[in-house]
């Protein structure tokens, strides 16, 4: 009876253990869990190589970019060092003595350029040099270049520059010399002989990865520096990175080189249009991530151990969505922006997270919607600020500079000295109109903080001011502004700019103070007035009902930024205007 008993037992202890809690979960919990992690790791797998190149790409042309401004920054000292030295008077004399005298005493100057300094007259002839032994003229092919510097007065860089009676090419960088009365009489050159690598000396020092290399080529395409020194002045526009490079762009590639693949960075040289190239070998950068798939699978086992305990701490997750509900209905409450709440797999809890979902978003969608319309009309405004800016200095004053050339040249030609007085005062009229339009053009576009930095360009506003209403308004700047975003200085230059508007239109102020400090968390701008002030408004749709514009845009680039508005007048106690962002 015994085996009889034992076989009827059988089925019925097969199946209490199928319908046990431990095999369930295993079944509807750890296997749907392990089959993720499976379906993860291979997906991963297979992203794997491409993940890894997109990071790659993204830190060599990092890099590239970073090395290419590097380059351009010693480039533009040797353009200033004989932009400097062009402003001499000394360089403007018919005494070639008195015009050695000047290129001697700035001799430790120029001791970079090894091919030589040179001046060029007007009409691009040599009439002074300072240049080593066996070198006794100019290089040759510098004609459109000079011309370069004769029309924009800006200095320019050559592509290299081979020379028939010498065996070593050289490159040249061209400043203008000034006249008396602004005008170009002339340039000086300096010139770096190519085999020397006096350039090539600052890309050495570069570091690219553990066995990197960096080279530089111009802008047809030759060699100015490589490791391999065979291959200087060589044309490397076979290279579809070089190519790249040429057409002004920045970016990485990953490439076959040999039997290998390589990474290549590449950027151009903004100071002389020359493009910096870097390449690194792929299966080094790659090295230190090879371990990943074996991590991978160690993280799976892990995984799956860590199931099993969150299995016995299941109960605790039924009430995360409950905590995480009363956290954004606090937030809500206290006026911030609130998530999505997700309600778990319980059904009552998915309803009432949804219900307050709807709540949150007919809360907060009307003012998100304003702030993007806000936000979008503003990135609009600047790009059209900046489009009519370019094309009043591109087209409207290169266009009246060019009429007062040619009055000057006519007034220079007549004969009639009535007629000479005419055309005098045309061109000073034309010439004042230009200098109207650059002005106008310069308000557009903040080239003063572009170029200078925040703190300059808000004493440009401030006695900006001054100049046009006689407004004095005395700048306080306290701490040091670091860690300010582009965005973040062109909100507060704006926002500057904006203030200071409405206290020549509508303040009636005679002076005004302004402050901008800065400290770890975040930086103020505060201007105040002596003005008339006004009765404040309670919120954004009073400032708009009386008109206050101005202040709206102040406060949705404030707060777009993440940072508050505060304003504080009284009628007859002037106004104070308080705008803080986050750091």
């Amino acid at each position: 009876m015994k085996p009889s008993a034992d076989r009827a037992h059988s089925p019925h202890s097969l199946s209490d253990r199928l319908n046990s809690l431990r095999v369930q979960a295993v079944l509807w919990l750890l296997l749907p869990f392990a089959l993720l992690l499976l379906i993860i790791l291979a997906v991963t797998t297979l992203a794997y190589q491409q993940v890894v190149n997109s990071l790659i790409i993204a830190r060599d042309r990092e890099i590239a970019v970073v090395a290419a401004e590097r380059i351009s920054e010693k480039l533009q000292n040797y353009a200033d060092i004989l932009t400097v030295l062009g402003n001499d008077p000394g360089l403007r004399a018919d005494d070639e003595a008195r015009r050695l005298a000047v290129l001697r005493g700035a001799s430790e100057q120029l001791a970079p350029f090894d091919g030589g300094v040179f001046i060029l007259d007007a009409s691009g002839q040599l009439v002074a040099s300072l240049a080593p032994a066996g070198v006794k003229q100019a290089p040759v092919n510098l004609e459109p270049y000079f011309r370069s510097v004769r029309t924009l007065q800006v200095p320019a860089f050559s592509d290299i520059l081979d020379q028939p009676d010498q065996a070593d090419s050289v490159l040249a960088v061209l400043a203008p010399i000034g006249g008396s009365t602004g005008d170009v009489v002339g340039a000086l050159v300096g010139v770096f002989q190519l085999k020397n690598q006096q350039l090539g000396g600052d890309i050495q020092r570069l570091r690219i990865g553990e066995r990197g290399l960096a080279y530089l080529v111009d802008r047809q395409g030759r060699a100015i520096y490589h490791p391999d020194a065979s291959l200087l002045g060589q044309d490397l526009r076979s290279e579809a990175v070089v190519q790249r490079v040429l057409q002004g762009d920045h970016n990485a590639l990953v490439a076959t080189a040999g039997d290998e693949q390589v990474v290549y960075g590449y950027a151009s040289v903004a100071a002389s249009g020359w493009g910096l190239i870097t390449r690194e070998s792929f299966a080094t950068l790659t090295a230190p991530v090879r371990p990943y798939l074996g991590t991978a699978l160690l993280v799976l086992g892990l995984g799956l151990l860590l199931g099993l305990f969150w299995l016995a701490l299941g109960a605790q997750r039924i009430t995360e969505p409950i905590n995480r509900l009363a956290a954004q209905a606090v937030r809500l409450a206290a006026g911030a922006e609130v998530t999505h709440v997700d309600g778990g797999a319980i059904r009552e809890l998915q309803t009432l997270a949804q219900a307050f979902d709807d709540m949150a978003q007919q809360v907060a969608g009307s003012r998100a919607a304003q702030r993007s319309y806000v936000a979008a009309l503003t990135r609009t405004q600047e790009d059209e600020r900046r489009r009519i800016a370019r094309e009043l200095h591109d087209g409207t004053v290169q266009a009246l500079v060019a009429i007062g050339r040619r009055l000057e040249y006519l007034e220079g030609s007549a004969q009639n000295p009535e007629l000479v007085g005419q055309l005098a005062a045309l061109r000073q009229e034309v010439g004042a109109a230009a200098a109207e339009v650059r002005r106008f053009s310069h308000e557009l576009r903040p080239l003063v903080l572009e170029d200078l930095g925040l703190t300059p360009a808000l004493r440009y506003l401030a006695n900006q001011l001054h100049e046009q209403h006689g407004i004095q308004v005395t700048l306080t700047v306290r701490g040091a502004l670091r860690g300010l975003t582009g965005d973040q200085e062109l909100a507060l230059f704006r926002i500057f700019q904006e203030t200071l508007t409405n206290v020549a239109k509508h303040a009636q102020a005679t002076g005004a103070s302004a402050l901008l400090e800065s400290d770890a968390e975040g930086v103020l701008l505060q201007v105040s007035d002596n003005g008339r002030g006004f009765t404040q408004a309670l919120s954004t749709d009073d400032f708009a009902r009386r008109g206050h514009f101005g202040l709206i845009g102040i406060q949705e680039r404030a707060q777009r930024l993440g940072g508050r508005l505060e304003i504080e007048s009284q009628p007859g106690q002037g106004a104070t205007v308080r705008v803080w962002l986050p750091v």
